[in-house]
C-alpha cells in the first residue's frame, strides 16, 4: 500500500511538474518590415515596432491585433499561434485540466508585420524559412470589430477647457 502510494504521489508530482513548465513563457520578437510601424494587440500598450514582448499561451481565445505603417496603411487580423504537442500530450496525461488552465496553443518566436502588403510571417527558430499569412476577410473583421467594441467601453479622455468662452445660455 505505501508503495503505491509512493507511486501515485510521484506520478501528481511529474504531472504538476510539467503544467507548471508547460505554463513558462518567453519573449516574442514583433518585428516589421516597414519602418516605424506600430502594433496593438487587443488590451496591450500601442507601441511602435520592433520590440519583444511575452505573449502567453492560450487555449482559448486569440490575440487580435492592429497593425498601422508610417505610411498610414492599416491591418487588422489574429496572430497565428502553434499548438504545443508536448503540453497538450503531457496534460491529457497527467491533468487535463491544464489545457483549460495553462493552454496549449503557443506564440511562434518571431513575427514580422507587413501591414501596406496586408501580411505577417512568423517562424519559431532564427534560422527557420519565414511562413507567410495574410489574414483572411472575415480574420480582419472579427478583429476590427474587437477593437471597436474596446472603443466603446472605454471611458473618453477628460476634454480640456476650451480657450473661447462658451456663449451664454438662451433663457
Amino acid at each position: 500500500m505505501t508503495r503505491r502510494l509512493s507511486l501515485a504521489k510521484r506520478v501528481a508530482l511529474v504531472g504538476a511538474t510539467a503544467s507548471c513548465l508547460a505554463a513558462c513563457t518567453t519573449p516574442t520578437h514583433l518585428g516589421t518590415s516597414a519602418p516605424h510601424s506600430t502594433l496593438v494587440f487587443k488590451g496591450l500598450p500601442h507601441t511602435e515596432l520592433p520590440r519583444d514582448e511575452v505573449l502567453d499561451s492560450k487555449s482559448t481565445g486569440q490575440y487580435e491585433f492592429k497593425a498601422t505603417s508610417a505610411q498610414g496603411a492599416t491591418m487588422y487580423g489574429i496572430l497565428p499561434m502553434r499548438v504545443n504537442g508536448k503540453t497538450m500530450t503531457l496534460s491529457i496525461l497527467f491533468f487535463a485540466p491544464a489545457l483549460a488552465l495553462g493552454g496549449f496553443r503557443d506564440p511562434y518566436a518571431l513575427y514580422e508585420f507587413d501591414p501596406d502588403k496586408n501580411q505577417v510571417r512568423y517562424k519559431n527558430k532564427a534560422g527557420d524559412n519565414w511562413v507567410t499569412f495574410e489574414p483572411t476577410e472575415e480574420q480582419s473583421h472579427r478583429a476590427m470589430a474587437s477593437f471597436q467594441d474596446l472603443a466603446a467601453v472605454q471611458p473618453l479622455p477628460p476634454s480640456k477647457p476650451s480657450a473661447t468662452p462658451a456663449a451664454p445660455a438662451a433663457k
